[in-house]
């Protein structure tokens, strides 16, 4: 319940941080930071003991197929009109696939990926660490005694933080005419 307030607090920070002073890729990255913010939010209420299992799996899976796409596509320059058709492709290709754990460990992958294509520091390290929380971490079970999916939204939280960081020093004018 800590963990998921602290991702979802961390993650509306960083969204609202990128929107105020950005341009359209950081607005990119934002929206997909509130919907990872929504996902933990309503995380957050789950097991705080409200009935609301249901709605977090279903946003919890839109965050992770449309919302992380959205972060790391925001690092790649895109000339205006191709990054509306990659934002729209990869709202419709989440809203088809979000139910495929497959799909979505593979569209999360490949926008980490992306993310190490402008070679901004801060924003590989938020990208490794997505992917650790992802691949390494996971969310069943325990770690040395505390529950992986607490080790896992605290990392996230970090990786955010990070991937905002790196994604708030990309020019806001890199989309190409």
């Amino acid at each position: 319940m800590i963990a998921d307030g602290v991702l979802a607090v961390v993650s509306l920070c960083c969204a609202a941080w990128l929107w105020q002073g950005g341009g359209i890729r950081q607005k990119h990255g934002a929206l997909g930071l509130v919907l990872v913010a929504v996902a933990a939010a309503i995380g957050s209420a789950r097991y705080g003991g409200m009935p609301l299992e249901a709605l977090h799996v279903r946003a919890s899976h839109v965050a992770s197929a449309i919302g992380v796409p959205m972060i790391g596509g925001a690092y790649v320059a895109w000339t205006p009109k191709t990054l509306r058709n990659a934002a729209v492709t990869v709202m419709l290709m989440g809203l088809l696939l979000m139910e495929n754990a497959d799909y979505r460990l593979g569209a999360g992958a490949l926008a980490m990926v992306l993310v190490l294509v402008p070679r901004q520091p801060i924003g590989a390290v938020g990208a490794l660490l997505t992917i650790f929380a992802g691949l390494g971490i996971g969310t069943n079970g325990d770690w040395g005694g505390i529950a992986r999916l607490d080790l896992f939204h605290y990392t996230l939280s970090v990786a955010n933080i990070c991937l905002a960081v790196g994604l708030s020093k990309l020019p806001s004018d890199a989309l190409r005419a």
